[in-house]
């Protein structure tokens, strides 16, 4: 597992349970951002595509 990877468990890891849905939302929408086939933009680790 990556360094960051860990980092961002260990900082979901904190968010108190009845802010965790805004926090799935918000993820959601940023891998939809990037995940956007039509635009051919893909993220790879930091590196657009």
């Amino acid at each position: 597992m990556t360094a960051i990877r860990q980092e961002a468990i260990k900082m979901l890891e904190k968010v108190p349970e009845d802010k965790l849905g805004f926090v799935i939302q918000v993820m959601q929408g940023v891998n939809g951002l990037y995940n956007d086939e039509q635009s051919g933009m893909v993220l790879l680790g930091s590196y657009f595509l």
